[in-house]
């Protein structure tokens, strides 16, 4: 059980945050490619910052402050230009390093005047990889953007999803770090309510026969490496020659989950939402079209909220949309369930893989320190 200091300590993302300095030095995704194409801006929020994401018209990419430095007007809603952002209050524009390069009237009443050369705006660097848009928001020098497998590899097709959960960072990745949730969230639950819908119960198949044993946990194991940890399963009727033990989940420091195919990314917008991103991949069919980053699909994941007030229940249900992969492959995700928020965060934890989300969270002591 962490204490109330701990719990601030991992779960606080702002700037001037122990833990909002560390999550600032690496790269994280705030767009996907395909929804931004053309020239525009995007309001963007990540570790308690309010920012704007453009494309100007020669397609360079920017992230900015909110703000113009003039009268405060919302660059959300600023021109893009050949060569930056220009407010739509008064004109001035900025480019993507944030340096004011334009001020219209200022410039007509004194052409010689060097005033915009003193006013700049926050500016991130930002980059593309594998059709998401990152950004990074901590000190120089710039890191080097992972080129991880998943966003270059050949050979496959690939979807994006995405949704805000109301929740802290770290309780989802608390949730990647404990095996033993499979076989009682996404089995006995997905049973309870499959039975109420009229549906077979999901089963594991294996050498191609379904598996009516399920999901039973019989050993879990985690193992530290050079990006984070693996956690390793093997179920009841499988061995430790089994992929789910010899090659298992990685768990990518700070906030990533691989699975077989696939990432899944735990972005922090804020202290209690967290942006959560799935980048999936799938071998393609004979006829499937060569995709381009800019033509990566993409669907958003429905979190509907509270059925019932959370001061009488406490839970809010998460579902994740059934889908088509480029694949053909029907997908359909379970449900869950999380504690809501309240506005809050969470004072302790429970969890079934203690020693594992032990760890994880020391990582990041350790990392702060």
């Amino acid at each position: 059980m962490l204490t109330r200091e701990q719990n601030e300590l991992l779960t606080r993302v702002g700037p001037g945050t122990p833990m909002g300095e560390l999550l600032r030095r690496y790269w994280h995704p705030v767009a996907v490619s395909s929804q931004f194409k053309d020239h525009g801006t995007k309001p963007v929020r990540i570790l308690g910052e309010d920012l704007v994401l453009f494309r100007d018209r020669s397609g360079r990419l920017g992230l900015i402050g909110d703000r113009c430095q003039h009268r405060r007007a919302g660059m959300v809603f600023g021109i893009p230009e050949q060569d930056g952002l220009r407010c739509a209050y008064h004109g001035w524009m900025y480019n993507a390093a944030g340096q004011c390069i334009e001020q219209p009237y200022e410039s007509t009443e004194d052409p010689g005047s060097a005033f915009k050369d003193k006013i700049t705006i926050k500016a991130y660097p930002v980059s593309e990889l594998g059709g998401l848009i990152f950004a990074y928001l901590g000190p120089e020098p710039v890191p080097v953007l992972p080129r991880w497998d998943i966003y270059v590899m050949d050979g496959v097709v690939r979807d994006i999803g995405s949704g805000v959960v109301p929740c802290n960072w770290l309780q989802i990745m608390d949730n990647s770090m404990d095996p033993i949730h499979v076989e009682w969230l996404h089995q006995r639950f997905t049973d309870y309510v499959f039975e109420h819908l009229g549906r077979p119960r999901r089963r594991v198949v294996r050498e191609g026969e379904r598996d009516e044993r399920g999901w039973r946990h019989v050993k879990i194991g985690f193992t530290v490496f050079e990006h984070g940890i693996t956690k390793r399963r093997v179920l009841e009727g499988g061995s430790e020659e089994d992929e789910d033990w010899t090659i298992g989940h990685p768990v990518v420091f700070p906030n990533i989950l691989r699975t077989p195919n696939a990432f899944q990314i735990r972005v922090p917008v804020d202290d209690t939402h967290t942006w959560h991103v799935w980048y999936s991949t799938y071998a393609p069919k004979p006829d499937s079209v060569e995709q381009t980053p800019e033509t990566i699909p993409y669907f958003e994941v429905p979190i509907p909220r509270c059925l019932e007030p959370a001061s009488r229940t406490g839970l809010c249900w998460i579902t994740t949309a059934a889908r088509t992969s480029p694949s053909g492959t029907r997908k359909a995700g379970s449900p869950t369930a999380r504690r809501s928020t309240s506005g809050a965060l969470t004072e302790g934890w429970s969890s079934t893989a203690r020693y594992s989300n032990s760890r994880w969270r020391s990582r990041c002591v350790a990392t702060i320190q």
